[in-house]
Order: C-alpha cells, then structure tokens, then sequence
C-alpha cells in the first residue's frame, strides 16, 4: 500500500509540473502563431519565402550555439555568467585580426 502512496505523490507532482510546462509553452505557441499570422498577412511571398527563413536562420544560429553551450554548463551543473563578456572579447579579438592580417584564417585562430 505505501509504494502506491508514493507512487501516486510521485505522479500527482510530475501531472503538477507537466501541466505548468504546457500552459507556459502553449501561451508561447499562441504567441508565435499569432505572430507568424500578422507577418504572413503583409502580403504572398513577402514573409514566407526562402530569403526570409534564411535570414532568420543565419541570425539565429549563433544566438542558438551560444545558448546550447550555455545550457550544457547549467545542466552539467557549473554557472557560468560571463559567457556574453567572453564573446564578445573574443569577437573583438577575431575581428581586429582580420583587419590587420587581411585574412580570415587568422582571424579565426585569434578567436578560439
């Protein structure tokens, strides 16, 4: 009888927390469609075209890869929050390379 009590304590806390994470995501959902349907609006082959989602992925994709190693150092239990100062050295430190070298393999070994 006991490991049923634990066992439904268990699951009444998982529900607990399942349902607070869909309401939170749903809003988010809403809140994108919503979106995606007043930028679609603007007129056929504006908001939905190819251009489009490549520019919005290449703007992403470094936000995306910082974040992924972010929330890697969080999850492994480490806390590191001068993650933005650190990339931003080392932009400066890249970009500043390529300007005197001219090259961007340079610039690339001055970054890492």
């Amino acid at each position: 009888m006991i490991p049923t009590l634990a066992f439904t304590v268990w699951f009444g806390r998982v529900k607990g927390l399942a349902e607070r994470i869909l309401l939170y995501n749903l809003s988010l959902i809403l809140a994108l469609l919503v979106l995606v349907a007043i930028f679609g609006s603007t007129g056929p082959g504006v908001f939905f075209s190819s251009r489009i989602f490549l520019r919005i992925g290449m703007s992403v994709a470094i936000l995306g890869g910082l974040a992924f190693a972010q929330t890697t150092v969080i999850v492994s239990g480490g806390l590191v929050i001068a993650v933005g100062s650190i990339v931003g050295l080392t932009t400066v430190a890249a970009a500043i390379a390529i300007q005197v070298t001219g090259k961007a393999v340079i610039g690339l070994a001055a970054g890492l």
